[in-house]
């Protein structure tokens, strides 16, 4: 996943609502074995990066990585 300095969240090019997109993927099953990578630049946001992992959080992804 990239996360662009506005908010945006992309997946293979593709913007994508990430709520949606968890909820479409881990449905009622628990995504524990689940990886998330965020790219991220120095430009974003720190309350965006907060709001990625709290989302994957929620829909139990415990291995969620930041890369620079």
């Amino acid at each position: 996943m990239v996360l662009s300095p506005t908010g945006k969240i992309f997946v293979d090019g593709n913007p994508i609502v990430l709520h949606e997109l968890l909820d479409k993927l881990c449905g009622n099953a628990f995504c524990g074995n689940t990886r998330v990578r965020i790219f991220a630049g120095s430009a974003c946001r720190f309350d965006h990066l907060a709001d990625v992992y709290r989302l994957c959080k929620q829909h139990g992804i415990n291995n969620v990585e930041l890369v620079a």
